[in-house]
């Protein structure tokens, strides 16, 4: 698998090969030692030198669909290739009529080949039966969703996602997969940044230090420059009225505070500080004034707001 292990599984060597133009990697064998070589990857069991991706529990599901993919247009195809087949009897001779000027179609011919609309003539002795495939296929369209349902659970998103298929669907599903899809997309950046970035940090920290000549940055201080946190990307809201009047309401209880607000939105403190600072600088320079201090609308108001914009058949228009 490329990599040199020792008596104790112990990665003490990884090779790779020069790519070529193309990509494709021919090249001759490049040894690289361990110590200089950042493998990362999910330990999935003892003795695992190399790691795999999710999408590898669907490599099998993808080969199925698109041989059935192909199976199917070409089914189709044949479907559409109705021809013409003359047969004959006892009563017709060669270079009758129906002949064409070919001595390959004087005694007939077999068609390993159909095209829409074809006229052939059949080898004496033989009969002609008719194929009338029924394709395309009704159940191709039910086939594809649960092979895609089964690549889309490998990898931890929503079927309606991964195919752009929102056809039966409603607010409480739509809803409920994006909170799985968030949960997922965490455990992938929370694995990246303890495997990854906190590792590139520390080496890059490392390395300016030692070949920077800023006298901002001291050595004897290297520790406490490690002193960090990455704050991953988030996504927008999924319900963003009533999110953030769930927020809201948790402040007031103080179940909360606004660090762990902001930073569970994806936002560093400072950087929303420091645009709070300026953008009150840019308002103080131009005389404007910004006022953010208006009343809340009551979260009992906000939830029929949204009902009655989700659900336009609710409202009832007509005059009294």
């Amino acid at each position: 698998m490329g990599v040199e292990i020792d008596e104790v599984n112990k990665p003490v060597k990884y090779y790779f090969r020069e790519a070529s133009i193309d990509n494709y990697q021919v090249g001759k064998l490049i040894e690289i030692p361990a110590d200089e070589i950042i493998h990362i990857y999910k330990h999935e069991f003892v003795g695992q030198t190399r790691g795999f991706g999710d999408i590898v529990a669907s490599i099998d599901s993808l080969k199925q669909l698109d041989d059935y993919a192909i199976a199917e247009l070409f089914a189709a195809k044949v479907a559409a290739c109705q021809g013409i087949f003359y047969e004959r009897n006892n009563s017709a001779t060669a270079g009758d009529i129906l002949d064409a000027n070919s001595a390959e179609e004087d005694t007939g011919v077999f068609l390993s080949e159909l095209s829409p609309g074809e006229a052939s003539i059949v080898p004496q002795g033989y009969t002609v039966k008719s194929v009338s495939p029924t394709h395309p296929n009704t159940n191709f369209s039910g086939f594809v969703k649960a092979i895609v349902r089964r690549i889309a659970s490998s990898v931890g998103v929503s079927y309606n996602r991964l195919a752009h298929d929102y056809e039966a669907v409603n607010y409480s599903s739509l809803r409920e997969a994006s909170l799985d899809e968030a949960k997922t997309y965490a455990d992938i950046q929370r694995f990246m940044i303890e495997n990854w970035k906190q590792k590139q940090y520390a080496l890059w920290l490392k390395s300016y230090i030692i070949n920077c000549n800023s006298s901002k940055l001291k050595p004897s201080k290297f520790k406490s420059y490690l002193d960090f946190t990455f704050i991953p990307r988030k996504d927008d809201l999924f319900d963003a009225a009533k999110d953030i009047i769930a927020v809201e309401r948790r402040l007031k209880l103080g179940l909360t505070n606004p660090i762990m607000e902001i930073e569970a939105r994806g936002y560093d403190v400072t950087d929303v500080l420091d645009g709070w600072t300026k953008w009150n600088q840019m308002l103080a320079e131009r005389n404007l004034s910004f006022d953010n201090s208006e009343k809340q609308m009551p979260l009992d108001a906000v939830y029929q707001f949204n009902e009655e914009a989700s659900n336009p058949e609710l409202n009832n228009t007509d005059e009294q």
